[in-house]
């Protein structure tokens, strides 16, 4: 833990001094605007692999989120099979929802065909 904070500690001084460095030649803003991409980038590049109970592996949260996704997408494709969608395009041969309005009826409706 203590190799952590002091590396946490050595990054952000080296960020500061950069910033400074960068604002006197006049280019602050854009360092800052690329360090904040570069720092979001790296702390979303996925799941840690972490070392749990004595294995190397993925953490005991990223496999228990990834049985959680498993399940919340198996149930969704069970009830997309149970229901229709309102949109014709994703529905199985193209069916339309009963009721659903038309070009072809909204034109019988206008122009009384």
């Amino acid at each position: 833990m203590e190799r952590t904070t002091n590396s946490v500690q050595v990054k952000i001084i080296a960020f500061i001094i950069l910033q400074i460095i960068f604002v006197y030649l006049e280019f602050g803003l854009l360092f800052f605007i690329i360090a904040v991409f570069y720092w979001i980038f790296t702390n979303t590049s996925g799941p840690v692999n972490a070392t749990v109970n004595g294995q190397q592996g993925q953490s005991v949260v990223a496999r228990k989120s990834k049985k959680k996704l498993d399940a919340h997408l198996k149930r969704k494709e069970e009830e997309a099979m149970q229901n229709m969608s309102a949109y014709s395009v994703f529905n199985k041969n193209g069916q339309r929802l009963a009721g659903q309005l038309t070009a072809e009826h909204f034109e019988k409706q206008i122009y009384g065909r």
